[in-house]
């Protein structure tokens, strides 16, 4: 009962706050304002003692973090997890967006609350059983789709076995009305403007308790490595599902070809070994993009830096890319047979073998990836990843 009174009384702050902030998202287009990147030293030196707060004289930090806990599970629900689990029981997505800004070529990143569970067999996305009314929008031609439906639509594609997250979004619009609903509010705006010792408890452990999703790898990189937030290392479960053929990381060998810059020699249905050759840069961007091995290189290295407390890490692999451009930073030593398994055919069969990486990155928990082409998956034991087989036999690469 105490619990719940004090929940009570932090809700009622909340509102009290909601009036001092003004939204400036619309159900179109809205107004992207920049702020200023605040340093982690300058905001924890610049806070305020709350000496007549309640909440933070009379409530030891034990309770307050159970607080803010309650209040992300309110909007991103639980799951009960197993020990064979990895990352946390809370997860959510965070993905780019440009139909919320206004100019060109600059995406905002947005969240959506996971709605697949850790223990879910993946579901194939078919027409039908994903989405029963879609014959409907040909039927009532005076209610066409919104454009963010259609963005929805591909996002949706492109999220392997998290589609029914992007598919929650798309159930917002009902095409019998030609309505939208709107989006669920999530209650964590007014945490992290009440004032900022609220906001170093909070932020702090909302990256703790909750699991982060990927499923871009160019989303990845902006978030943790071109503009890392300044509690990033608070940052403990990670998830990647890179299951569209599309992505950053597949895309080398695309690219190379489209600016007759391929050069294979012996080996043209193998993936560079090196893609240091960037794409040349545009009038609009002001440093070249990277892809493919170098891309998943300078994001494993990056976030060694960034969120050096991490503990788990998942990983799936939906593209076509060798086994050991994404194993050899956890350490690993590919063989011929892996690169087959990939389907990848050497000419030469006495090429090198790739060996272990000399400084392997061994977070504290665990380290899964999943290769949906072959199905095979590996897992990081002594610093070392290891093959699983689907007979329960464990066989060391």
């Amino acid at each position: 009962m105490k619990i719940k009174g004090l929940l009570h009384t932090v809700r009622d702050l909340f509102r009290r706050v909601r009036h001092k902030t003004k939204s400036t998202f619309s159900s179109t287009k809205s107004t992207v304002i920049p702020v200023r990147d605040i340093s982690r030293e300058e905001m924890e030196a610049t806070q305020v003692d709350q000496d007549l707060s309640p909440f933070f004289t009379r409530l030891p930090l034990e309770i307050r973090l159970q607080i803010y806990r309650e209040v992300w599970k309110g909007y991103l629900k639980t799951a009960r997890l197993v020990s064979s689990n990895i990352g946390t029981d809370l997860r959510i997505h965070l993905y780019t967006d440009d139909s919320l800004s206004n100019t060109p070529g600059v995406k905002v990143f947005r969240h959506t609350r996971c709605q697949t569970h850790p223990c879910d067999p993946p579901h194939e996305d078919t027409l039908y059983a994903s989405t029963p009314w879609l014959h409907e929008i040909d039927i009532n031609p005076d209610h066409p789709a919104p454009g963010w439906f259609w963005y929805a639509w591909v996002l949706r594609i492109h999220w392997g076995k998290h589609w029914k997250c992007q598919h929650v979004v798309q159930r917002r619009w009902d095409p019998k009305t030609g309505t939208t609903k709107d989006a669920p509010r999530s209650p964590f705006l007014p945490v992290f403007l009440t004032c900022k010792q609220m906001y170093v408890e909070a932020i702090t452990s909302f990256l703790n308790q909750v699991t982060l999703i990927f499923t871009c790898s160019r989303d990845a990189e902006r978030f943790l490595i071109k503009k890392p937030h300044p509690y990033l290392a608070a940052v403990k479960c990670l998830e990647f599902s890179l299951a569209n053929n599309n992505d950053s990381l597949y895309l080398a060998d695309i690219w190379r070809e489209a600016a007759g810059q391929r050069n294979r020699g012996a080996y043209p249905n193998e993936p560079p070994e090196d893609e240091e050759e960037l794409l040349p840069v545009s009038a609009e961007r002001q440093e070249p993009r990277i892809l493919g091995k170098a891309l998943w290189q300078n994001l494993i290295a990056g976030m060694r830096q960034t969120i050096p407390n991490l503990r788990d890490l998942e990983i799936t692999i939906g593209g076509r890319i060798r086994k050991d451009f994404i194993l050899a930073p956890f350490g690993y030593k590919v063989t011929t047979d892996d690169l087959v398994d990939t389907g990848i055919m050497l000419l030469d069969r006495a090429r090198p073998r790739s060996a272990i990486q000399s400084d392997p990155w061994v977070p504290n928990g665990k380290v899964v990836v999943r290769f949906l082409r072959g199905g095979a998956e590996f897992a990081q034991e002594n610093g070392q990843m290891v093959r699983q087989e689907p007979t329960g036999i464990v066989e060391v690469a």
